[in-house]
């Protein structure tokens, strides 16, 4: 991360799509971006969803 935090430009919004902590350190890797890169947790966002297949509703036979 040190070597591509400089090349992120000063407005950019970081999204991670990884969930889990840091085995090292146990953070968040929000956490671990803001610490390496000194980006604001402002602009650091995460995507989550569904981690089960399980956990996805089911879809109508028919859609309108």
């Amino acid at each position: 991360m040190p070597t591509w935090g400089p090349h992120i430009e000063p407005d950019a919004v970081v999204v991670i799509s990884m969930k889990g902590v840091e085995t090292y350190s146990g953070l968040r890797m929000s956490e671990v971006i803001h610490q390496v890169t000194g980006i604001p947790f402002e602009r650091i966002t995460v995507l989550s969803g569904p981690n089960r297949t399980s956990s996805h509703l089911p879809l109508p036979d028919t859609l309108p």
